[in-house]
């Protein structure tokens, strides 16, 4: 345990740190002006969005993680493109995917058919170019009945590309033991 003055400059510092950040987030957001720039309308942040690569998922991952509505993550996201450029929103968006995991999002087989995450799980799968046929490899490969399946699919798409190829690389693998027999 930390005593005295030793304790009270770590604390110091990390209200320091906490502070930068929360600041540099705020200005990012908040006061594009500050940057030189004018900060960005509703609507052109939210043009901004609709232009960009982000999806729904996306939006909503983010959303999430904001303790904001869908529409409110568009227009943040549309504003941090504008102010920051994509590196910005891509390590926001690995963040709040990071935060689901770490909240227990994963755990498919704790999902009830009324949770709203399962159902949003299915409901990217079904968004998805993934086949039933694909959906049915899965399920055998990995011993789930086709519901915790699809789930599941639809966790790694709205996880984004990284978590995708590893979907892909589950297909082949499971493609591969079908064909063994």
């Amino acid at each position: 345990m930390l005593r005295g003055d030793e304790g009270a400059d770590v604390v110091d510092e990390m209200l320091e740190a906490a502070q930068q950040v929360a600041a540099s987030e705020n200005q990012a957001y908040y006061e594009g002006s500050e940057f030189g720039v004018a900060t960005p309308s509703v609507e052109e942040s939210r043009q901004a969005y609709f232009s960009s690569d982000y999806s729904y998922n996306d939006a909503e991952a983010l959303a999430a993680a904001w303790g904001a509505d869908i529409d409110d993550a568009k227009i943040r996201v549309g504003r941090k493109l504008i102010l920051n450029g994509s590196d910005f929103v891509d390590e926001m968006l690995q963040d709040a995917r990071q935060a689901s995991i770490d909240n227990g999002i994963d755990e498919v087989n704790n999902a009830s058919l009324g949770d709203a995450t399962y159902h949003r799980e299915r409901q990217a799968y079904f968004d998805s170019d993934y086949s039933y046929n694909d959906a049915m490899l899965l399920a055998n490969f990995w011993g789930m009945n086709i519901d915790e399946t699809k789930a599941r699919m639809g966790r790694k798409i709205l996880w984004g590309e990284d978590d995708i190829q590893i979907l892909n690389d589950y297909l082949q693998q499971a493609e591969a033991f079908a064909a063994q027999g």
